[in-house]
């Protein structure tokens, strides 16, 4: 008797892991977007100058460079100014290559398109890495990042609903941990933009 029972209790999870039907898994990535006043704006500068002596080229890159700063506070004059990077290396036609790059941060940002063109016309090479800070960045983050959790469950439900299955329960959600990019949406405010990826059941 105890032997039967046993034995139909073996059966019986046999069948269950067997031919229970479990719930399948989907992966979506959701996308917040916003729109917001940016507070501050980052950019890097870089200058390139060349001479055959190194001597020559190196006092031509500092002053290259502090002409490009002093050009920088005269706009931005509450600008925050970094050196972030200094090389001098020989070229194949026997010149010396001196390059210099600062960050630079300001608060004036409804003045950056003129910042920038006064940048290149005093001599600066490459701008580049400009980037937006808004007023309340941690706020607007996790707006951003709240927008990307419930647009990757629409996405979610219309790919079950696709399918002719239903949404099941959230698994997880993933953070890229990297902070939303942001870019000039119009002449005053930048679009906040962040993604996660969520994973789903769906039965």
């Amino acid at each position: 008797m105890v032997l039967g029972t046993l034995a139909a209790i073996i059966v019986g999870i046999w069948f269950v892991n067997t031919y229970v039907i479990r719930p399948s898994a989907i992966t979506v990535v959701g996308e917040g977007k916003l729109s917001t006043k940016p507070e501050e704006v980052s950019l890097i500068v870089t200058r390139v100058d060349a001479s055959s002596d190194i001597v020559g080229a190196i006092d031509q890159g500092e002053q290259s460079l502090n002409k490009l700063t002093a050009t920088a506070r005269t706009l931005a004059t509450d600008a925050q100014i970094q050196k972030s990077f200094y090389r001098v290396s020989p070229s194949a036609n026997g010149q010396y290559i001196v390059a210099n790059a600062f960050s630079l941060k300001t608060k004036n940002v409804s003045q950056l398109g003129s910042l920038i063109k006064s940048l290149y016309q005093n001599g600066a090479t490459t701008i580049s890495n400009v980037s937006f800070t808004s007023a309340d960045k941690d706020e607007t983050d996790q707006e951003a990042r709240l927008l990307a959790v419930k647009d990757a469950k629409e996405k979610a439900r219309m790919i079950a609903k696709s399918a002719g299955k239903r949404l099941g329960r959230l698994i997880s959600i993933t953070d890229d941990n990297v902070a939303p990019a942001s870019s000039v949406s119009t002449g005053t405010n930048i679009d906040i933009v962040k993604q996660v990826s969520v994973i789903y059941e769906i039965w």
